[in-house]
């Protein structure tokens, strides 16, 4: 049974761990007179740790509140970030007295603080306030879905995002408004402090919202970290740490850690020299893991003349959408005892069973003799009139199961008909862990929706194609396009993989050979051939340039796969250098 989200899971609301809220507070705060907002207080961490920092610097306690601008939407949070504020005053009071040399100093009053924790949404806020600017703005913002945002919240926010030449659409996630408006709310030389999911990297409907960062500061960094800092859920973070004006050079660096504990031994902001050019565009920021020699030569050869990309040469989607393999998908058992041979096509499930450059009918045999679910019902609306009756006798079983009532399942007109079940010319590997991979369909199969399926446009030759797609250069690309996950795993959507560069070219002869070396495991003796023809011998390449694109997709792909289980490595610097902008995240 699905899990009902929690009243904290619907607000998106998370506490930050105090090392990391502090580590921020002491980057982004730069003198005892900054300003600063905090646009979704919680539970007052950020509150904590700016007042602490303004003080250090040699804020006294009864000017910190007109500091600090915390906004809380919840009414139970706002109260528990006002006593908290007050207790840090209280305590830092005490402390200021007991460092004076001066007995006429006494314990200020502190008030309500109303007007410095602020219940309030904050889109409505900064509609009210957009006039004030403030030095810093810190923070975690909510990770709110799309469908659970309050209507007037969600129309607020998408007002915001249009306005700053945004398109919202319903993907899009909490935090990326929160983003948007809070750095619309920095003064010009200003700074961006923020936990974000590391969707901000790659995901495609935070790509507006990149391309804007980049034209709006000019210098990031980003932080990632090889470990969890929010176990209890399973989130990848970054640290947003974003400048409207450094004094120490344009672009964007990124940096891997270990942990949170690494942020105080950690100083990037030292290393002037390390930005590199950011490219002015919706791409994925993953790109800049890789050196400014790596990221301006990838640039470049994505330009050459006999470059293609995927979608010249096919049409990729996905696979078939069931709304419940295991009822769907069948055994050699369930087959025979409800006589459903004629009610079904061969499918393929995973892709552990596709293992050359080629699925043929003995592969498909193959897999009937391991006793793996390889039939899926195929049901149009008409066959229920002319069905057997071991085919009535199933699908009352599945209603038994309760299988019609699925969402994927009750939207259909006949709940058991499942959709687009055309036979692709090729499968695509939908997740990747070690390398891409693309199979020619030689049987009448299809794939579930874990494998995409190809389609080849009119007069391109399939062994070609599929040849063609295994080199270094279209590897490397698919590391920079895909999105990688906290296991590693590296998974290419539909337009993803069809932007993928592709050098096409007429070498269907070695198709047969490809093909054997795939399904021995040697990956590497096949990939060292096709770089050799395609890459050398057609487009030119010459072989230092074809070992860059090697090492480009190796490097990407080890740091993908090695997150969970590296231990302690050295950091990765990665920086970018933008006309008149920095930018600063960590995660």
């Amino acid at each position: 049974m699905k899990k009902i989200d929690t009243p904290q899971k619907l607000r998106g609301s998370y506490s930050t761990p105090y090392k990391i809220a502090e580590s921020l507070a002491s980057w982004a705060i730069r003198s005892a007179d900054d300003r600063i907002l905090e646009p979704s207080c919680g539970d007052g961490v950020f509150v904590d740790v700016a007042s602490r920092r303004l003080n250090a610097l040699g804020a006294k306690t009864n000017a910190i509140p007109n500091l600090i601008v915390g906004i809380e939407n919840d009414f139970e949070d706002t109260q528990k970030s006002k006593e908290k504020l007050r207790s840090i005053l209280f305590s830092l009071s005490k402390q200021e007295i007991a460092n004076s040399k001066s007995n006429q100093l006494t314990l200020p009053q502190i008030g309500s603080l109303s007007s410095v924790i602020i219940n309030a949404d904050f889109f409505d806020f900064y509609n009210q306030h957009k006039s004030q600017k403030f030095d810093v703005v810190l923070g975690n913002p909510p990770f709110i879905r799309y469908q659970n945002w309050k209507d007037e919240a969600r129309e607020l926010a998408s007002e915001i995002m249009q306005n700053a030449g945004l398109r919202p659409n319903r993907l899009t996630n909490a935090w990326v408004p929160f983003v948007l408006t809070s750095s619309l709310m920095l003064s010009s030389n200003g700074r961006l402090a923020m936990v974000l999911p590391a969707e901000i990297l790659q995901v495609k409907y935070a790509a507006q919202l990149r391309l804007f960062l980049t034209n709006y500061f000019k210098a990031i960094t980003v932080l990632t970290f090889r470990k969890l800092v929010f176990p209890e859920i399973q989130q990848e973070v970054v640290l947003l740490l974003a400048e409207r004006d450094a004094g120490h050079g344009n672009g964007m660096a990124l940096f891997e850690l270990e942990d949170e504990k690494d942020l105080f031994n950690f100083q990037p902001f030292d290393l002037k020299s390390n930005f590199k050019p950011v490219e002015h565009s919706q791409d994925k920021w993953t790109q800049y893991f890789l050196t400014t020699d790596e990221i301006l030569f990838l640039r470049k050869i994505r330009q050459h003349p006999q470059l293609k990309t995927l979608k010249d040469v096919a049409s990729v989607d996905v696979g078939v959408v069931t709304g419940e393999n295991q009822f769907f998908i069948v055994d050699n058992d369930a087959l025979n005892k409800f006589n459903l041979s004629r009610d079904v096509l061969p499918v393929v499930g995973r892709s552990i069973y596709l293992k050359g450059a080629t699925f043929n009918t003995d592969d498909w045999e193959k897999m009937k003799k391991l006793g793996v679910r390889c039939h899926l019902l195929a049901l149009a609306e008409e066959s229920i009139p002319l069905a057997n009756k071991g085919l009535i006798e199933y699908l009352r079983y599945g209603e038994e199961r309760k299988v019609n009532t699925g969402y994927k399942c009750r939207i259909r007109q006949f709940w058991y008909s499942v959709p687009s079940l055309w036979v692709p010319d090729a499968f695509l590997f939908r997740q990747i862990n070690l390398n891409p991979r693309m199979v020619l369909n030689e049987t009448n199969a299809t794939v579930t929706d874990t494998i995409h399926r190809v389609k080849f446009k009119e007069g391109v030759d399939a062994r070609a194609a599929v040849v063609c797609f295994h080199n270094s250069l279209t590897f490397a690309f698919s590391e920079v396009f895909g999105r990688s996950y906290g296991g590693g795993v590296l998974e290419l959507e539909p337009n993803e993989a069809e932007e993928l560069p592709i050098p096409y070219f007429d070498i269907k002869s070695l198709f047969k050979e490809a093909d054997r070396c795939l399904r021995e495991n040697a990956f590497s003796d096949v990939l060292d051939m096709l770089d050799e023809v395609i890459l050398k011998k057609e487009m030119g390449l010459a072989e230092t340039q074809i070992r860059t694109l090697r090492e480009i997709w190796q490097k990407l792909s080890v740091r993908r796969t090695q997150r969970k289980r590296a231990s302690k490595l050295k950091p990765i610097l990665q920086t970018i250098e933008v006309g008149n902008f920095q930018k600063d995240h960590y995660r």
